[in-house]
Order: C-alpha cells, then sequence, then structure tokens
C-alpha cells in the first residue's frame, strides 16, 4: 500500500475518532500511525486535535504525549496502555522521560562547576503563539523532586533560587513546597 493509500485510511479512523470523542465528550488529541515496510519503512502518521491540543490544567502538551506515546508504541510492539510495556526514553513527563534524561544529562555535564540552581517552574500558556509563563513550584512543569534531588546531590547546601513570581504568597509557597522535597 502507498503512503498516500494508509494516510487517506488513516484520516478516516480519526475522523471515526473525532465523531466518537464529540458524541461522548471528550476532548485531546487522537493519533494513528503505521510503520510502512517495502524498500525502505516509512513512520505514517495522522492526528486529529478535538477541542485543546494541551491539558491547561494539569500542564500537559498532548500533541507531544500523542507523539511520543506513537512512537513508543511502534518502538516495544505493544499498546501504550499495557501495565507490561517497556518504558522508554522520550515519553515526556513520563517514568523515563525525556525531560528527565535532559535534567540528568545537565546535572552530570556540569558537575562540579554549579554554585547556585534557580528553581524556575513554567506553564505553557494557552495563546495563538508558542508562551512559557514562569509559575509557583509545583504548580508547572518542572520534575521538582528530581531537580531538588539533583541539585542536593551535586552540594547538600545548595543554593536555591526562586524570583520572577508576582506575590509574596507565591514565594511562600513555593519554598514550601521545595522544603517538603527535600526533607
Amino acid at each position: 500500500m502507498t503512503n498516500g493509500e494508509l494516510r487517506d485510511k488513516l484520516a478516516l479512523a480519526l475522523e471515526d475518532m473525532k465523531a466518537k470523542a464529540i458524541e461522548m465528550g471528550i476532548e485531546g488529541v487522537a493519533t494513528a500511525s503505521v510503520l510502512n515496510s517495502g524498500d525502505t519503512v516509512d513512520w505514517i502518521g495522522e492526528m486529529k486535535v478535538v477541542g485543546s491540543y494541551c491539558n491547561w490544567k494539569d500542564g500537559y502538551n498532548l500533541v507531544a504525549v500523542a507523539w511520543s506515546k506513537c512512537g513508543e508504541v511502534i518502538a516495544t510492539g505493544a499498546d501504550s496502555g499495557d501495565p507490561n510495556h517497556q518504558t522508554i526514553t522520550g515519553e515526556l513527563g513520563y517514568a523515563g522521560g525525556a525531560y528527565d534524561e535532559f535534567l540528568h544529562e545537565c546535572f552530570e555535564k556540569l558537575h562540579g562547576t554549579i554554585v547556585s540552581c534557580h528553581l524556575k517552574d513554567i506553564l505553557l500558556k494557552q495563546e495563538y503563539t508558542f508562551q512559557l509563563q514562569e509559575c509557583a513550584c509545583g504548580e508547572g512543569t518542572l520534575d521538582i523532586n528530581l531537580y531538588a534531588q539533583l541539585a542536593t546531590a551535586e552540594n547538600p547546601h545548595m543554593p536555591m533560587i526562586i524570583e520572577h513570581l508576582t506575590t509574596d504568597e507565591e514565594y511562600v509557597a513555593s519554598v514550601l513546597y521545595v522544603r517538603d522535597r527535600l526533607s
């Protein structure tokens, strides 16, 4: 089957998924992908957004999660929801995610040179262009537990700076949130 024929079939499947999601009152991202093996191996994928491409409340980029889950299924050959599937790098914010790997890599490469850390949690703003908004620690997408663990492994007395917040309450909440994770 040609790549074009596969795309047409995936588009039809996604229209059915979209109709079912609307019927069920579900918002999010649906993906469909296949490996097309011939002289070369091509990954053919299509996506359909229903309502929103981001879970703003919990800070998840649903498009990124959906594509990483498609890649996971193709790489492992197991359903994404299978509790026995092997977790692989690239699952974005889930166990073994690329973001965690990036934090590990940064601390590893800078080992011995880090004298202080800035704790900056962020949210992706729901705007027409890509915008990141700094927020109180624990309200964004940074894995504060991992960040604090890596920082204190570098130096048990590592100075951690929290800045760019709007209110005293945000600072107090951030300090308490981080202190709880360092205890």
